[in-house]
């Protein structure tokens, strides 16, 4: 249902949406891995985007370019959870266009 919640709310808004969780910092206790995690995407990520990520597991961007979106997230989040060799540095995207249809995710 929460998948059709941002689904919805693109196609209304008319606007395309990027769906971010920090599912790795928020599923581990390792403190010393979360902390390493969170300088090495401080490093990758615009401060913005980093900051909405520490600060709250579920980010949501209206974006404009689908293309450049999708060829970011694709250069700088894992493939997907199960390539992920260090489960902390885990960030989930989804992608959905401004139609409300998900066209792209690393699950």
């Amino acid at each position: 249902y929460f998948e059709n919640f941002i689904e919805n709310y693109a196609a209304t808004k008319g606007k395309a949406v990027l769906y971010l969780r920090s599912t790795g910092w928020n599923s581990s206790t390792d403190v010393d891995a979360i902390n390493a995690s969170y300088d090495l995407y401080k490093s990758i990520l615009p401060l913005d985007i980093w900051t909405a990520l520490k600060e709250s597991e579920h980010v949501f961007l209206e974006v404009d370019d689908l293309e450049d979106t999708l060829n970011f997230v694709q250069a700088v989040l894992p493939d997907s959870q199960a390539t992920t060799s260090n489960p902390v540095n885990y960030i989930f995207w989804s992608l959905v266009n401004s139609d409300g249809q998900t066209i792209n995710n690393n699950e």
